[in-house]
């Protein structure tokens, strides 16, 4: 093998590893159900407005996430509107 072919398989090596590394990370990133569930499990007792603030989201966003959640049976939400906790299932 010559040293052109070493090179450009190194090259690609390092760009695919990049690639890789960048969709990790934005996949955890634009991952928002899986950011609901880790904010919902740090404090149960926050409100949607609340949670829309620290992830950043729009507040109809996230009724629609926790929606969908809530229809999957991932979470749920116990007791009343101002009292009550969300709870992450297992």
């Amino acid at each position: 093998m010559d040293e052109g072919n070493r090179e450009e398989q190194t090259t690609q090596s390092v760009t695919q590893t990049t690639q890789s590394v960048t969709q990790t990370t934005q996949s955890k990133e634009n991952d928002p159900e899986k950011n609901i569930m880790e904010l919902i499990e740090q404090n149960p007792f926050l409100s949607q407005k609340q949670m829309a603030e620290k992830l950043n989201l729009n507040k109809n966003t996230l009724k629609y996430y926790i929606k969908k959640m809530k229809e999957k049976g991932v979470i749920e939400r116990v007791g009343t509107n101002r009292k009550g906790k969300w709870i992450v299932k297992s």
